[in-house]
């Protein structure tokens, strides 16, 4: 069964169609690169699987239970950040909800 499912997706810039009816399918354990030129849509389909864009038609399934998690390609970092802030700070949201209510994230560790 796949996790993820998007089907006859289409978008479109103008009249520069970047998915043209387009289907695809990800499969638990898959592991997919996408390779093609500048501006030939690989940002906005991870977009759009991400949940983050709408295609102009089509319809995205995630399986129930499942969720999609986006990393940009140019992320917005603050500049006197140590790499270690960064990457906390990104992670965030999914650390508060995996977190025991009982402990606690300092940037020292954990108390």
């Amino acid at each position: 069964m796949a996790v993820l499912t998007l089907l006859d997706a289409q978008l479109a810039f103008g009249h520069v169609a970047l998915l043209d009816h387009a289907d695809f399918s990800l499969e638990e354990g898959e592991r997919v690169g996408l390779i093609g030129r500048n501006g030939a849509g690989k940002s906005s389909l991870l977009k759009i699987l991400a949940g983050l864009e709408k295609s102009d038609d089509g319809s995205l399934q995630v399986q129930a239970g499942r969720r999609v998690v986006y990393v940009a390609q140019e992320p917005l970092l603050d500049l006197n950040a140590t790499i270690f802030e960064a990457v906390q700070a990104g992670l965030a949201d999914l650390i508060a909800k995996n977190m025991p209510k009982n402990i606690y994230s300092t940037r020292g560790g954990m108390g």
